[in-house]
């Protein structure tokens, strides 16, 4: 039994998905065997082991996912229009004579990505015993208008890029969640923390009670400290019942990200890391943003779809000049030119103003996204360089605040300080252990964002989707 357990646990999430394996299972049974093991303890959660649940449970990620198969497909219709198109017509024909007639039509077309076509075409009849067959092909090869391989590979190209689109706004739909999962569990961690401290609030609120009434009874104090003391203890108990509903909330919010059932009972582990967090420099950050940003990478996509709208309009406004050859079984052979010229066709001159505005207001547009790219970058780097500067001055606060609660304690010992300030310095001390807290998930949390910005959040967390 305890080897299964050690196999169940052992296994990533990207394991089981890679062997197809129901996550759901292999979880619950991990939870039903530790807690034979170890009797009720509640299974820890990690935050990659979060993240690795979510990226097999979570509903956002399975439609992505199967978004991509359409997605594929589509790419590969796109490719199909260079292959042979197969058809085949049969027709059966009976007549007031019972005669019986059967015919049959086989023909392969292919349209190569330099414009030429071939076309073969077989018809054969059967009636009454008599049977007649002819086959032909037929070579249509553009001169002009529709010639070259610029020119008729635009909708594959088009395609292409589309599908590297898909790609892109794969990637950033499932660092989102991973974003969403990041931050929801820190708002859980962030709740177990203030909980630790109200606990321990209440808990010297209630001592504190307790030694009034002895002061009290001996005449040593006022009886009207009881009731300010008493007020202490109610607000800490409703702050801990507030603190009680936000949490169930959160918890039940995270389960939901991850695909899970709200019910179920884990401990999310309250370590918060961010000694591995580093801040690169602005222009490496600036490097890394141009290369895995996905608006700005799907803007450079869209230029080069707007070129070739560009070329397709003034390739649309050429004379078409095609040569057509053929030739069949019964000996005939032909050969011939087929010319057409647009002559003041304004909606072909109109394609060619409307692609040459687009791709001027797209260079600019893509410029002022280059611009914003590098400011934003800054933007990172500079919030989170200060972030980390907050988070040191906090270390320095939480040991300030921890020495006047030490004073105080000893203060209060001697009789020379009252117990409610004791308390005042112990919370002091807690909030400051709270806010320090609260900097570190701020300081993650932006640099989760900076990292999805950079677009390198999948690679963060070793993530490789199948695209």
């Amino acid at each position: 039994m305890k080897y299964i357990f050690v196999l169940v646990i052992i296994m990533s999430a990207r394991e089981i998905k890679k062997n197809r394996l129901n996550f759901n299972i292999i979880f619950c049974l991990s939870l039903v065997y530790s807690s034979l093991i170890h009797g009720s303890e509640v299974k820890a959660l990690s935050l990659p082991e979060a993240i690795d649940i979510a990226m097999v449970q979570n509903p956002a990620v399975q439609t992505s996912s199967i978004q991509r198969v359409v997605d594929k497909f589509s790419l590969k219709l796109s490719y199909n229009n260079f292959a042979p198109q197969y058809r085949f017509v049969s027709t059966i024909n009976h007549s007031d004579k019972n005669d019986l007639t059967y015919a049959g039509s086989p023909s392969i077309d292919l349209k190569t990505q330099s414009g030429v076509g071939f076309g073969v075409n077989y018809h054969g009849v059967s009636s009454d015993g008599d049977f007649s067959q002819q086959a032909d092909i037929k070579i249509t090869a553009p001169l002009m208008r529709g010639s070259g391989f610029e020119i008729n590979r635009i909708s594959l190209d088009n395609a292409i890029d589309q599908e590297q689109i898909n790609k892109l706004a794969y990637r950033d739909s499932v660092a989102t969640v991973i974003n969403n999962v990041q931050s929801q569990y820190f708002k859980v961690i962030s709740d177990q923390k203030q909980r630790e401290a109200l606990k321990m609030s209440l808990h010297r609120s209630e001592d504190t009670l307790a030694e009034y009434k002895i002061k009290i009874a001996a005449g040593d104090m006022p009886s009207a400290n009881l009731a300010q003391q008493q007020s202490k203890i109610v607000s800490d108990k409703l702050q801990l019942e507030s603190n009680a509903y936000s949490f169930k909330s959160d918890y039940r919010d995270l389960m939901l990200l991850l695909g899970m059932d709200p019910n179920t009972k884990l401990r999310v582990e309250n370590s918060i890391d961010i000694e591995t967090l580093l801040i690169p420099t602005l222009q490496e950050a600036i490097v890394l943003a141009k290369e895995g940003n996905y608006t700005y990478q799907q803007q450079l996509i869209n230029m080069r779809s707007i070129k070739r709208s560009l070329l397709k309009a003034q390739d649309d406004n050429r004379a078409q000049l095609d040569l057509v050859g053929g030739v069949s079984t019964n000996g005939d052979k032909s050969l011939g030119l087929t010319l057409t010229v647009p002559i003041d066709d304004m909606s072909l001159e109109y394609s060619i103003v409307a692609a040459t505005s687009s791709l001027k207001q797209a260079d600019i547009n893509l410029k002022q996204a280059e611009s914003d790219l590098v400011v934003a970058a800054s933007n990172y780097v500079n919030n989170l360089t200060t972030q980390l500067q907050q988070i040191k001055l906090a270390k320095l606060n939480i040991k300030y605040a921890k020495q006047n609660y030490e004073n105080a304690l000893l203060s209060n010992l001697h009789g020379k300080t009252s117990s409610y300030e004791v308390v005042s310095q112990m919370q002091a001390y807690l909030q400051s252990q709270i806010s320090l807290i609260d900097y570190q998930i701020n300081y993650y949390t932006s640099y989760a964002e900076f990292n999805k910005f950079l677009g390198k959040t999948l690679d963060r967390w070793k993530i490789n989707l199948t695209l």
